[in-house]
C-alpha cells in the first residue's frame, strides 16, 4: 500500500534545509529548489533545477542540471541523515512494525528481503524459474556461446548467470515489477552484492544485439548504490571504476558503476583510491559530461590515447586484439588528474 503522505511529510521538512525550496504541486507532489549536490549554478543564484517528484506511490529526487536521480530515502542520507533514519522508521511502522522491531530492522540495514534471495542467487533460485550458472552450461548453449564469444575469462564466468524468462523470474522476487511478461525472453544476469556478499540487485544483459533495451538494473535494496563487483575489490588499493559490468571482468581490482554516480562514491570507498574509466566515445554528449564531472571533482580518470579506436574495454579485447595485461598497462599509463586531465580531455574530445 502506498504511503505517499509519509514521503510528503519528510520532503516538506527540507524547506528549512534547501535553498529556494518551494512546493509547486501537492497532487501529484512536486517541489523544486537549488540542487545541493551540484550547487545548481554559480552564475545565476535564482536557478532551481533540483526536484522532488511523486512517482509510483513514492517521492524521488531528480536534478536537471547534474542529472542525478535517487529515491527520497537516499537523498535524505546526503542532505539530512537524521531525517533519513526517521523516514525509514516511520515507513516500517506504517507497514505494521512496532518501534522496537523497526529499530532492529534499521540496525541490520533492513536486509531481511535481500538475505532471502542471497542463497538462491548463489546457487539456483528455488522456484519453477531457475537461475543457472553460465559455467555449468554446455558449450553449445546460446548463452555460453555468447559469453565465450565476448572472450570473457573462464575464471570470471562463475559470476555470471542465465535465466530463460527474465521478467517472470524478476516477478518472483519483486511481485508485479513487470506487468507485461508476454514478450519475456532470456538474459545474462550479473548479481550486484554489498561488501558482505549479500545480493542487493542485479544487472541483466539482453544477448540480442538488436535489443532496444540491452541492459536492465533491478535493485532489491533501493538505498544501496548500483555497483557491480564491490564484494571482491580490495578497497585499500587503487580501484578502477568502469562503466559496464562485463568490462570489469577484464580488469583486476575493478567494479562497475552500473547506475551509481560520482556523488555515491564516498558511500562505499575512499574517493582518493578511485580511478574512473569511461567509454572511449568522444562524440557522446552524455559520456563527455561524465568526464567533465570527474575532472571538476578532482578525481583520477583514464583518458584514452588517440591510437585507440575501440569504444570500450571488451571491444578492445574482442575486436582490437588486445589481451588483459595490455589493457591493464594502458589504463595505468593513461590515468590523469587535475590540470593535466583537463588538457588531455580537451585533446581527446577533438580527436
Amino acid at each position: 500500500m502506498s504511503n505517499i503522505w509519509v514521503d510528503q511529510k519528510y520532503a516538506n521538512q527540507l524547506q528549512f534545509r534547501l535553498e529556494r525550496f518551494k512546493v509547486r504541486k501537492t497532487n501529484p507532489y512536486v517541489a523544486n529548489f537549488r540542487c545541493p549536490l551540484c550547487g545548481d549554478s554559480e552564475k545565476n543564484k535564482v536557478k532551481t533545477r533540483g526536484y522532488l517528484l511523486e512517482h509510483k506511490g513514492s517521492i524521488a529526487f531528480k536534478c536537471h542540471n547534474c542529472h542525478e536521480s535517487m529515491s527520497l530515502l537516499r537523498f535524505l542520507g546526503k542532505v539530512a541523515p537524521q531525517l533519513q533514519e526517521e523516514l525509514r522508521l516511520e515507513r516500517l511502522r506504517e507497514q505494521g512494525s512496532s518501534v522496537q522491531t523497526a529499530r532492529r530492522s534499521y540496525q541490520t540495514n533492513v536486509l531481511t528481503a535481500t538475505e532471502r534471495v542471497t542463497a538462491p542467487v548463489a546457487e539456483t533460485f528455488k522456484s519453477r524459474i531457475k537461475l543457472t550458472k553460465v559455467s555449468t552450461l554446455s558449450a553449445d548453449h546460446a548463452c555460453r556461446k555468447y559469453v565465450d564469444g565476448r572472450l570473457i575469462p573462464t575464471e570470471q564466468q562463475y559470476r555470471l548467470y542465465y535465466v530463460e524468462r527474465f521478467k517472470t523470474w524478476v516477478n518472483t522476487l519483486i511481485p508485479g515489477k513487470f506487468e507485461n511478461v508476454k514478450s519475456d525472453h532470456a538474459r545474462l544476469v550479473l548479481p550486484m552484492k554489498n561488501r558482505k556478499g549479500q545480493v542487493i540487485g542485479f544487472n541483466a544483459r539482453d544477448m540480442a544485439e538488436t535489443s532496444s533495451l540491452r541492459y536492465i538494473s533491478i535493485m532489491l535494496d533501493e538505498d544501496h548504490p548500483k555497483v557491480f563487483g564491490l564484494e571482491l575489490v580490495d578497497l585499500n588499493k587503487d580501484s578502477f571504476l568502469v562503466e559496464g559490468p562485463i568490462d570489469s571482468l577484464f580488469v583486476d581490482n575493478s567494479m562497475a558503476m552500473a547506475g551509481a554516480s560520482i556523488t555515491d562514491l564516498s558511500s562505499f570507498m575512499d574517493p582518493a583510491k578511485a580511478i574512473f574509466v569511461f567509454d572511449n566515445e568522444p562524440r557522446n554528449k552524455e559520456i563527455l559530461e561524465q568526464y567533465r564531472k570527474v575532472i571538476d571533482a578532482g578525481h583520477r580518470l583514464v583518458i584514452w590515447p588517440g591510437n585507440v579506436k575501440h569504444k570500450d574495454i571488451n571491444d578492445m579485447i574482442q575486436h582490437g586484439g588486445m589481451c588483459k595485461e595490455e589493457v591493464s598497462v594502458m589504463l595505468h599509463k593513461n590515468t590523469y588528474q587535475g590540470a593535466i586531465a583537463q588538457l588531455r580531455f580537451n585533446e581527446w574530445k577533438k580527436a
